[in-house]
């Protein structure tokens, strides 16, 4: 097993968002810092107006649903006449006793059409909610939005607790043994 043999070497793990090679002072935290938070309050303005798109096409959502429900009444109603023109087609062509009569058949034809033509044109007008689409998109923006806004508080207290927990003495201390050991060579 390897063991540290020299004791005057400095160990360092860095900080969170750190690259190698690159040292923070408290006063490029700072700048950090607020930049997250300038960043937090656009977010924040997003989400809101996010919420307002979201709120809308809910509403649009939900008068286009209501329209939708009375296409679908009249699909409904349509379909049930057309289906009882045509039992009474049926009927009328395969009577057990006598012959069909064909201007009854002729009228139920002509009646089972006109169904026809009203479901079709049901049909026609029921179409896909693309209000309700745009409000959930909207509203996982602003979800995606939010998340993003709490990755950013957690790194901002991160900063200022290592601001906190270095002082001018450390970074003296840690200048003075880099220019040592940087003479030394």
């Amino acid at each position: 097993m390897w063991k540290y043999q020299n004791t005057d070497e400095l160990y360092h793990y860095g900080i969170l968002g750190m690259k190698w090679g690159f040292r923070r002072s408290p006063d490029q935290l700072k700048n950090k810092i607020n930049s997250l938070k300038s960043k937090n309050s656009d977010l924040k303005s997003d989400i809101n107006r996010l919420n307002d798109i979201s709120r809308d096409y809910a509403i649009k959502s939900t008068k286009f649903q209501s329209k939708q429900a009375r296409y679908h009444d009249r699909l409904a109603k349509a379909s049930a006449k057309k289906a009882r023109y045509d039992a009474k087609i049926y009927r009328e062509q395969n009577k057990l006793f006598g012959q069909p009569n064909q201007e009854k058949i002729a009228k139920y034809t002509l009646k089972a059409q006109k169904a026809q033509d009203k479901i079709n044109k049901a049909q026609k007008h029921i179409k896909f909610n693309k209000y309700q689409l745009q409000s959930d998109r909207a509203r996982s923006s602003a979800l995606k939005a939010q998340i993003a806004i709490e990755k950013n508080e957690k790194m901002i207290s991160v900063y200022n607790n290592t601001i906190k927990a270095i002082s001018s003495g450390k970074i003296q201390a840690g200048k003075g043994f880099i220019m040592r050991y940087a003479e030394a060579d």
